[in-house]
């Protein structure tokens, strides 16, 4: 028996178990007595103190009764838990077709998504790593895979992914979890498989990090790094980590397309802190930049940026006054700021932030970018290869969708914005590599792929060179 009392701490991880202990215990009734699958090992011990709905025994193999249940269970303000939702949601529709036999092709096929990000973007988050999370999410529906999000803090090896996994391992496929989960795991005996000291554990070979940047961040490599973007089209000495990617579309194609005839005459700048416009580094752009391109095109910009919380300053306005031309909205909703970014004329990158999904937004919604060079060689700098550019994969496109212009450039700041002016686009424009269709295709691939004779060739050329640590499969 293990002991799972230590995650009692925290009201909703309570909930958690409530329905994990619930919606997997009648799962394993419906798998073994109704459709004759293999039995899924249950192995859970929940503490007294955790409020169970109140649901008659006899009741538990109605996937309704269990569902209306549930359906009711909320956190300490109220509120509905997303992720928990998400997951009744999901089994809900994987004991519904277990009692009907009419399960699609990929439902008995359950992927765990473990990272906090999977988490965060059912709850509404916005950032990078959530438009990434939401894209993969959706593929997995749109494939008919059973997806679960567990709520793991980075490096809890005793939260809901091991126990999620404990629960369903005969259907599980892939699991995708933090770098620090995964580098945890494997120290950890009671965690990562073992045909001798833990059977039941994780296999290294069924586990993914789920990482934004460039580099290899997996006991196992590249090839069990998922990776937003295929960054070697940027630099080919970045790792050759598995491009998973994203798509604008499930946001972007939400939002009309507006034609340029419509749009003021306004550009939207990229700069969420008000310290992209105090003259400092992180600026590529002098403030007199903005001032003379709104003069000479009759133009203005707009920007929704507050100060940055990161920072302490003695004089909370100092470094906050922006341009005389450009206007802050602040901090925007989702919706209000994709329909102030459509109706731009274009999206001004100021150098940071870098990587950012923002740029294929605007592209889809037919509104071109200019991308910032931070830097590059002096002696050829139009060598793409130098560049230290604030969006690296958009350098390689060229007007009218993307002006690469060298910081503290005015004059081809100023080219850019009549460029943009007078050649607007008049369509969306979306990269092939990042439409739904083709994540569908990468997701699928990541899902039926044989990763443990993946890892077994691996294992074996590591044994043989003696290059890396060899794990058991």
């Amino acid at each position: 028996m293990r002991d799972i009392a230590p995650f009692s701490r925290i009201r909703s991880r309570r909930l958690f178990w409530v329905y994990v202990c619930l919606v997997f215990g009648s799962l394993t009734y419906l798998l073994h007595h109704q459709t004759h699958k293999s039995r899924i090992e249950l192995e859970v011990v929940v503490t007294s103190n955790i409020p169970y709905p109140e649901v008659p025994q006899e009741k538990l193999n109605s996937v309704e009764s269990l569902f209306s249940a549930l359906i009711t269970v909320r956190d300490q303000g109220g509120h509905h838990i997303p992720a928990l939702m998400h997951n009744l949601n999901m089994t809900r529709s994987l004991m519904r077709c277990l009692e009907a036999s009419n399960c699609e092709p990929n439902q008995l096929k359950v992927v765990i998504l473990g990272s906090q990000y999977f988490n965060d973007e059912l709850s509404g988050f916005n950032g990078g790593e959530h438009i990434w999370a939401r894209s993969v999410r959706i593929a997995l529906t749109n494939l008919n895979y059973t997806s679960l999000v567990s709520m793991n803090d980075h490096g809890e090896l005793e939260g809901s992914t091991y126990w999620m996994f404990q629960l369903v391992r005969r259907l599980v496929k892939v699991v995708i979890v933090s770098p620090e989960w995964v580098f945890s795991c494997v120290k950890v005996v009671g965690c990562i498989y073992s045909p001798t000291e833990n059977p039941d554990g994780v296999p290294i070979w069924q586990l993914f990090s789920y990482f934004f940047w460039t580099s290899p961040n997996h006991p196992l490599g590249s090839g069990w790094t998922l990776s937003p973007e295929p960054y070697p089209l940027e630099q080919a000495s970045y790792a050759p980590n598995y491009y998973l990617g994203y798509s604008v579309e499930p946001n972007c194609l939400n939002h009309p397309f507006v034609p340029p005839q419509e749009r003021g005459n306004r550009m939207y700048v990229m700069g969420k802190y008000l310290e992209y416009f105090s003259g400092g580094s992180d600026s590529a752009w002098a403030v007199e930049f903005y001032n003379d391109a709104a003069e000479i095109n009759g133009i203005s910009f707009v920007v929704g940026a507050s100060p940055n919380p990161a920072i302490k300053v003695k004089n909370p306005g100092a470094g906050s006054v922006l341009p005389k031309s450009i206007v802050n909205y602040g901090l925007m909703p989702q919706k209000e700021f994709m329909d102030v970014l459509a109706h731009s004329r274009m999206l001004v990158g100021v150098g940071s932030p870098y990587t950012s999904p923002t740029p294929y937004d605007a592209l889809c919604l037919g509104v071109p970018f200019l991308n910032a060079i931070k830097n590059w060689n002096r002696l050829d700098p139009w060598n793409r290869d130098y560049w230290d550019i604030q969006h690296g994969l958009l350098k390689l496109l060229d007007p009218p969708y993307v002006y690469n212009v060298h910081s503290g450039d005015k004059e081809g700041f100023l080219k850019a914005i009549k460029g943009a002016m007078t050649n607007p686009l008049t369509d969306r424009y979306i990269l092939e590599r990042m439409m739904m269709s083709s994540v569908e295709k990468r997701v699928q691939n990541l899902m039926e792929a044989d990763w443990r004779s993946k890892a077994e060739e691996l294992m074996k050329t590591l044994n043989e060179t003696g290059t890396g640590e060899v794990y058991k499969l």
